[in-house]
């Protein structure tokens, strides 16, 4: 007898892959773009930052310490969003996440290369940290699909598991840990080829990935 569990498309692995792809998109965007900002992981931007107090290089300070501020925002607004619709029916707090998500990044493509890099480089963070908080999970699983440190050590710990306890339900997960991996190199890759020939219209693409997300979540559920 087979056993289906219903669950949330929000919480599906496919709707994790097209989130992973935009995020992997996003991180090469601005690195390339954005005068080498990253987006998504704010550690090389914490990084840079400190090397930059070190120095006491003022505009270093000032170009690292916007996104993180950003970011920073950017969960907060997402938390406020949880906390506010959660219990609507009419629509999912997500998909609210989403549409914001997808209207400042059609901003960001307005906004032209050189001087103000800086403010796309807070709105990108801005809606990178608002799905960072709402997209936790894929089928009751802890993921990113902003960067991959996390993501990799899952992969590794079911993979550990996979093999000491010859158990099938652990190489699966590890498969679709290495398919979210993977599926973000190939966000990077995209949003590399895309930035260098599109430049600050290049965003245009994560956007589109994300209203078919939204439009995915009208389903309840998947199998």
């Amino acid at each position: 007898m087979v056993i289906v569990v219903n669950r949330q498309t929000s919480d599906s692995f496919y709707l994790a892959l097209l989130l992973t792809v935009s995020g992997g998109f996003l991180e090469s965007y601005t690195y390339i773009s954005r005068d080498k900002v990253f987006a998504n992981a704010q550690t090389g931007n914490l990084i840079k930052l400190a090397m930059g107090i070190s120095d006491f290089n003022y505009i270093e300070i000032i170009r690292y310490s916007l996104p993180i501020i950003a970011f920073v925002v950017g969960i907060i607004i997402s938390c406020y969003l949880r906390s506010k619709y959660k219990e609507t029916t009419k629509i999912h707090w997500r998909q609210i996440v989403l549409a914001i998500e997808v209207i400042i990044l059609l901003f960001v493509c307005l906004i032209p290369i050189g001087n103000l890099n800086a403010i796309a480089n807070i709105l990108v963070s801005l809606t990178c940290a608002m799905q960072y908080e709402a997209f936790k999970k894929f089928e009751g699983n802890p993921f990113s699909s902003l960067f991959c440190t996390g993501n990799l050590r899952s992969f590794s710990e079911q993979l550990f598991f996979a093999i000491t306890k010859k158990d099938a339900n652990y190489l699966k997960k590890c498969q679709k840990y290495l398919s979210i991996i993977m599926i973000f190199m190939m966000g990077v890759i995209i949003g590399d080829i895309a930035t260098v020939r599109l430049w600050q219209y290049a965003c245009i693409i994560p956007s589109v990935i994300l209203v078919i997300v939204i439009i995915l979540m009208n389903k309840e559920n998947i199998a």
